[in-house]
C-alpha cells in the first residue's frame, strides 16, 4: 500500500535515497497521504471534544457528532494545506539562500512528507495530555531541521554561461 511505503520512506529522512523515493510519488498520493495524516493527528482533539463536549439535548448532539466528524476534519485539512504552502514559502526562501535547484512543487511535497514526525509527535503529546506553547516551537524546529536537510540533498545551481 502507498500509504505505509511513504510513512516508511518519510521515517527514514532526511536520508539521500528516501528524499529522492518520496520526490517522485505522485501529487495525488501525497494529497491522501496528507489528510490520512492530519486525520490521524487530529484523534486526541476528535476524542477530546467527545469526551468534554457532551449536552444532554439529544439535537444538539447529534450537532455536536456533525461538528465533530465532519467539520473538524475538514477543517484541520484546511488549515494543514494552509500551513504546509507557506512552510513550502519559508522552504523556497531557504532553497533561494542556498542555492539549490529545487521549484515549489517538489519544495511543497518535501514539505508535506517532512511534516509527518512533527505532526505524529504532535498528536502524541496530546494524547498524553501535554499543550504546551514549547513544545509546538520545538516541533517547527525539528521540521525545519528536516527541510534544511533535505534541501541540502539537492545539488547547487551551477553558473554555466
Amino acid at each position: 500500500m502507498a500509504f505505509f511505503r511513504i510513512l516508511q520512506n518519510c521515517m527514514r529522512m532526511p536520508g539521500k535515497a528516501s528524499v529522492f523515493a518520496l520526490n517522485r510519488v505522485s501529487m495525488r498520493d501525497t494529497l491522501l497521504y496528507i489528510f490520512i495524516l492530519m486525520l490521524l493527528s487530529s484523534v486526541p482533539d476528535i476524542i477530546d471534544l467527545l469526551v468534554n463536549g457532551r449536552f444532554s439535548n439529544q439535537t444538539y448532539e447529534s450537532v455536536l457528532y456533525l461538528q465533530v466528524f465532519l467539520f473538524y476534519p475538514l477543517y484541520i485539512i484546511f488549515i494543514g494545506i494552509i500551513a504546509i504552502s507557506l512552510l513550502s514559502a519559508a522552504a523556497y526562501v531557504i532553497k533561494t539562500v542556498m542555492k539549490r535547484k529545487l521549484t515549489y512543487h517538489h519544495l511543497w511535497k518535501l514539505t508535506a512528507f517532512s511534516a509527518t514526525v512533527p505532526l505524529l509527535l504532535n498528536a502524541v503529546f496530546k494524547g498524553l495530555g501535554y499543550r504546551n506553547i514549547w513544545i509546538t516551537v520545538l516541533l517547527v524546529v525539528l521540521l525545519f531541521f528536516y527541510l534544511i536537510k533535505m534541501i541540502r540533498v539537492f545539488p547547487i545551481i551551477s553558473n554555466k554561461k
